[in-house]
Formats: C-alpha cells, sequence, structure tokens
C-alpha cells in the first residue's frame, strides 16, 4: 500500500506543546507494522483544520487525485478536518479516486454504515471543539482589554514589551510619533506627506511595516487610541495600563483635523455593495482584488499586488466599468430554446432510467472492497490493477453531475437575464455569488476576462462559452 503521511498543528496547538514530531513517529511506526510504503510526508504548523486551503493538504489531494497513493493517513481525524461539511466532502472526492482515508488513532472503515456514523459524530465534536475555542478566545481577549492590555503580539511604534508582557514606552521611537501628531494637528500636511518627511529624516516605521512609511502606515499611527493610553477590543476601548505618548488634547485636535478631511462630520455611514468582494482577482498576477472606496462616490478595484510584494503593473480601476461588463455577460448567458429543452429532457431521461449517485456509490464501495481484499492477500498485484483499472473506468462514465442539479440550474440560467434586469445591488450580489467560484479582472483595461462557474453550474457553462484551464471565456 502506497501512503501519503499528514500532520497538521494549529497556533492554538503550538503554544500548548502539540507536537508534530510525535504525530509522524507514530504515523511511521503503523506503517512500518504493516510494510506500508511511505510515499511522502507533509506537514503544516499554524494552519487551522477548518479550511481546504491548506498547501500542503493540497499536495497529499493531488497525489491522490493522480491515484499516485492508495491511502492518506493522519495520526487523528482532527489533524485532517475540523469542519464536518469539508470533511464529508473531501472523503467522498477520495471515494471517487478510489483512495482510502484512515487515521492511526480511530482506524475508522469508512466503508461501513457503522464507521459513516462514527466519523460524522467525530467530525461534529472536532468542529464543536474549534467553535468553542473561538469563543473562549474572543472572550479572553475581551478580558484582558477590559484589564487594560494589549491583544496585539507586537506592540505598536513607541513602546516595547518587557518580560512581563507589560508596554513600556521606548523613548526614540516615542519622538517619532509625537512629531507625527504635532505636525498633523497644524493642519497643514497630508499622509503622503508626512510620510515622506520621515523617510527623508530616516525615521524607520513599525516592523511590520518593513521599516518605510506607507501613508497608510501614518494613518494607523494617527488613529491608534493606545498613544493616548486606551486599549481598543473591536468597537470598544477601554483604559490601559501602559504609560501614553499622547496627551489627550493633542489626540482630540488630530482627530477633529481626521475628521474634517474625511468629511465625517457631514457624511452618513453607509453600507458600500461590491459585486466581486471576495471573489475578483487580478488576470495579470493572480493577486487578490480589493473593493476600496474614497469620498463615498468613488468605488475602485485595487490589486493586492502591491501590499504583498508582487511586482504588476496593475493597479486599480473604477468599479463602473468591470461591473457594466459583468453584467453584459450574465445577460447574455440564457440558454437557447432547443439547449434547455435538450438539457431538460436529459435530466428527465436519466431520472427515469437510473440513479447515478447510487451507481457511484456502489462502484466506489466495490473499490474498497477491492483494496481490502487486497491487502489480505486474495489477489496479486497484477489482479487486483486490472479490476480496479476495469470499476475506475465504470466509474469515469458516471460523473455526471445528479440530473436534478443539471435541471435547477438550467432553469436559473434560463431566467437570468430577467432577474439581472429588474435586480437591485444587494440582489445582483447575490446572483453574481450564486453563480461564480471566482472571476478574473483586467485591472488596466477595466474588464472582465473570464469566470470560474459554481459547481452546480459547470456543465452548463461547457455548453454556452469557451472553457480554458477551468476558465470560461465569451
Amino acid at each position: 500500500m502506497r501512503v501519503a503521511i499528514y500532520a497538521r498543528v494549529s497556533r492554538e496547538e503550538q503554544v500548548q506543546g502539540y507536537s508534530i514530531d510525535e504525530q509522524l513517529r507514530a504515523m511511521r511506526r503503523f506503517c512500518q507494522e504493516r510494510s506500508w510504503e511511505v510515499v511522502g510526508e507533509f506537514t503544516e504548523e499554524g494552519v487551522t483544520g477548518r479550511i481546504t486551503e491548506r498547501p500542503e493538504l493540497q499536495k497529499v489531494l493531488a497525489l491522490a487525485k493522480a491515484r499516485a497513493v492508495d491511502i492518506v493517513l493522519t495520526h487523528q481525524l482532527d489533524r485532517f478536518y475540523r469542519n464536518l461539511r469539508l470533511q464529508l466532502e473531501t472523503l467522498g472526492l477520495l471515494g471517487e479516486w478510489g483512495v482510502g482515508y484512515l487515521s492511526t488513532t480511530e482506524q475508522i472503515d469508512y466503508s461501513t454504515p457503522q464507521g459513516m456514523l462514527f466519523m460524522q459524530m467525530l467530525g461534529a465534536f472536532n468542529e464543536y471543539y474549534v467553535a468553542n475555542l473561538a469563543r473562549e478566545v474572543k472572550k479572553g481577549k475581551r478580558g484582558r482589554a477590559q484589564k487594560g492590555l494589549s491583544n496585539s503580539p507586537v506592540p505598536p511604534l513607541g513602546y516595547i514589551r518587557d518580560e512581563n508582557g507589560r508596554d513600556m514606552v521606548d523613548l526614540e521611537p516615542a519622538a517619532t510619533v509625537k512629531k507625527l501628531y504635532e505636525l498633523y494637528a497644524t493642519g497643514l500636511y497630508s499622509y503622503i506627506e508626512l510620510a515622506r518627511m520621515m523617510n527623508q529624516e530616516g525615521r524607520p516605521a513599525h516592523i511590520r511595516c518593513k521599516g518605510r512609511w506607507q501613508w497608510n502606515s501614518v494613518q494607523k499611527v494617527l488613529s491608534n487610541p493606545f498613544y493616548v493610553g486606551m486599549v481598543r477590543y473591536r468597537d470598544n476601548v477601554y483604559p490601559g495600563q501602559h504609560e501614553p505618548i499622547i496627551d489627550r488634547e493633542l489626540w482630540e485636535k488630530v482627530q477633529a483635523v481626521r475628521a474634517e478631511r474625511s468629511g465625517t462630520r457631514l457624511r452618513k455611514p453607509q453600507k458600500n455593495i461590491y459585486l466581486l468582494q471576495g471573489i475578483a482577482r487580478c488576470s495579470r498576477c493572480g493577486s487578490p482584488i480589493y473593493c476600496q472606496s474614497h469620498a463615498s462616490t468613488r468605488h475602485y478595484y485595487e490589486c493586492s499586488s502591491l501590499k504583498q510584494g508582487i511586482a504588476c503593473e496593475a493597479r486599480y480601476t473604477r468599479v463602473e466599468p468591470v461591473d457594466d461588463h459583468l453584467g453584459a455577460i450574465i445577460g447574455r448567458l440564457s440558454l437557447p430554446d432547443d439547449l434547455q429543452a435538450e438539457i431538460l429532457a436529459e435530466a428527465g431521461a436519466g431520472r427515469d432510467e437510473t440513479d447515478k449517485a447510487n451507481q457511484r456509490r456502489a462502484v466506489q464501495g466495490q473499490l474498497r472492497r477491492l483494496k481490502e481484499l487486497y491487502v489480505e492477500g486474495d489477489f496479486e498485484r497484477a489482479e487486483y490493477d486490472r479490476r480496479k483499472r476495469q470499476l475506475e473506468a465504470h466509474l469515469a462514465g458516471l460523473r455526471d453531475l445528479e440530473p436534478s442539479t443539471v435541471e435547477a440550474s438550467a432553469r436559473y440560467l434560463a431566467q437570468l437575464a430577467r432577474f439581472w434586469a429588474v435586480s437591485g445591488p444587494e440582489e445582483r450580489h447575490d446572483i453574481v455569488h450564486t453563480l461564480f467560484r471566482s472571476v478574473l479582472v483586467d485591472v488596466l483595461a477595466g474588464r472582465v476576462v473570464c469566470v470560474e462557474p459554481q459547481a452546480d453550474f459547470l456543465p452548463l457553462f461547457e455548453k454556452i462559452m469557451t472553457e480554458r484551464d477551468g476558465c470560461f471565456y465569451e
């Protein structure tokens, strides 16, 4: 048996001394006792088990998809996932690929009804543990703030942390902070001008800014109540135990200038709705795209490459041309009548002829049983490979979406242009996120390059748009 070993520890578990080395030792011993071949060892430190987007886990899944391993092995189920839904989805994929999953501690046979039930129970408990841990962490942070202690792992510019965890004034950086406040309070300098001045004078910024002042690093200093002796947690501030650098009068002057320049006294806060928030990426460098607004009337999509230190010529573009182009694409997504009738007929015929989902589960069960028989020595390797290829070929022909999903997606797409025309910003946002997993945007040109649909709509997009490397073009 070819095995991929996966070990993980979260940030909280690192603090508690939970050891990746211990996990690896246990799994190596487990494989040695069974004479299994370890294809690779994959470890992740400081990573949560609530998400799938973990680099080392993705490498393991890539090996599984390529059928380069027979088993994915972890020390415990919670090393694999602490999210029940994602855990079950990933186990389903492993089943489709004919790859087994096993933990050295629980040793659950997922192919049996009892094993499935037990694994779901464990997954639910693991998810509860993380949710409860998050609540306790929030409670602890709020408690520290109420006691006047900072929750930041690094003190702000102008302070240094002693061995007891107390923030003490660091005189030279504190002088820089005070100078920034005094200059800005005059109303003669902008954030950008102050950043340029600090750099010219050779005054280093906070280590998080890599020593260089930017306009937003000046803004953070001038808006941080820590400098006036307060500790902030979420939307609340509490009296701090540390010594303030700025007196209350200077703080109030600076906040008055900031408010006057931003127009916050005259402007009522509004919720800005961006169609592509959270799903847009730059077509030139692949970086996430941020949503920005200025003076409440100018809204932008901004490539995050600069903030990440990635070389990219794209910077930002107004929201309107990108959204208009996306709207035009969505308006043209309606299915031709003959194609819609064909899809719905296929869906109906599929329901009458067979239940493909049940067939897939049956074949996956046969693959698991075949592997068990091979492990127990009932087959030679050549015979096992031959039967496995036959079952995998059968499974490959059953991988269409279930008819009901295709039918529902087709009906939704058929009405889409009409929905879009009468929808407001919030409804359009929901439509976009229902349809697409991600959207590639050419920030320089201010237009959409291609779209990546959600899984339910994938078969339909394959019929009406051109696909290349998983992205669909007009």
